[in-house]
């Protein structure tokens, strides 16, 4: 019994030694990765340090009333305002907000336009009553060729063959379409290829897209118009493993493996805090502190992203049409008129005093 007990000692030993080993070497093979993740997650909170946005002006609650007049919104006023209203188009329904609940505002006030200097917004807090001023410059041109936006029509690519392949393994999945099958063009196959520029000079980078049939070309030595923001965003957000193994799928693969070894870390860098016995009880109440704090931050913000059930659509946004506020509608000779659709708010209780 005891040569078993001091064989799994040894095993144990044995075992947390080469946990330790692969905590601190594959710290040095990612540390580019896990540096470039952890800086560029940190951008998206932060476009304007090194995107294309200079905040050309920051106002408090104070300053903005020197300017104009735009004080916090109360949201309280505002959600009994929209129950009025429900009721009021309703009369055999009466809608109740739920006691001991209080209406809380998510979100900013945007105004957007182009100026002279470039896209303009001016972003609003309605419930600190803050403002910010930026400017979008215009990005650089990307040194597009003749041939780019030209659409043609060639027999090789994907048509009729591909359709009914895709209609034979709906069919093969048990799965019965209920409108008609369509061709998705966002993020489609590609055909990318170089062709010698007529006027001499740089070769051309030609992409032709099989499901649209149209072309995308620039000259091979024009920039690439995009911002250090720009560029690291994008590497960041790169997802999916490609059709086709290259630089792009390496790192995707890199990608997994850096997610995966930091999930390691976490796990591995308990178990070594654990074997030190004069520490224990501070790593004890650390890691119990960060669950309770780890699922009261998931949980909240879980709960905000999925408040009213629309964060999980996919696709793109709908929008109103250009030109028009969102309250507006256009009459038979196509001038936008003003439409009543907003809730009636008495500007009294709207705003605090």
């Amino acid at each position: 019994m005891r040569h078993f007990g001091m064989k799994s000692k040894r095993n144990y030993t044995r075992t947390m030694k080469i946990v330790r080993r692969i905590h601190m070497y594959t710290g040095l093979i990612l540390l580019p990765w896990v540096i470039f993740f952890g800086f560029s997650g940190m951008l998206f909170n932060h476009p304007e340090w090194f995107g294309p946005v200079d905040v050309v002006a920051r106002h408090s609650a104070a300053s903005v009333d020197k300017i104009s007049t735009f004080s916090p919104l109360r949201a309280d006023a505002i959600a009994n305002a929209v129950v009025e209203n429900l009721n009021a188009d309703a009369p055999d329904t009466v809608f109740k907000r739920v006691s001991n609940t209080d209406a809380v505002i998510e979100g900013k006030i945007t105004y957007q336009c182009e100026t002279d200097q470039g896209r303009a917004m001016v972003i609003l807090s309605p419930n600190h009553g803050s403002a910010n001023v930026r400017v979008f410059p215009p990005s650089e041109p990307e040194g597009k060729t003749p041939l780019d936006g030209k659409h043609l029509s060639v027999a090789t690519t994907i048509g009729d063959e591909t359709e009914e392949t895709a209609q034979a393994l709906l069919a093969e999945a048990g799965l019965k379409p209920q409108g008609p099958l369509e061709l998705s063009t966002r993020g489609g196959a590609e055909v990318r290829f170089s062709i010698e520029s007529p006027e001499g000079g740089a070769p051309w980078n030609v992409s032709y897209s099989l499901s649209e049939g149209k072309i995308s070309s620039k000259a091979s030595d024009a920039p690439h118009g995009m911002d250090f923001y720009s560029v690291v965003s994008r590497l960041h957000k790169t997802h999916h493993y490609p059709d086709r193994v290259g630089a792009r799928w390496l790192w995707t693969v890199l990608a997994d493996t850096t997610g995966i070894t930091m999930v390691f870390w976490g796990i591995s860098g308990a178990f070594m805090w654990w074997q030190i016995k004069p520490t224990r009880l501070i790593g004890i109440a650390g890691l119990s502190v960060a669950a309770v704090l780890a699922v009261a931050v998931f949980s909240g913000t879980f709960e905000n992203l999925t408040y009213n059930g629309s964060s999980g659509r996919r696709g793109p946004a709908r929008s109103a049409e250009k030109g028009s506020p969102p309250n507006q509608q256009k009459d038979e000779n196509g001038k936008a008129e003003k439409t009543d659709n907003t809730p009636k708010i008495n500007p009294t209780i709207q705003t605090s005093q």
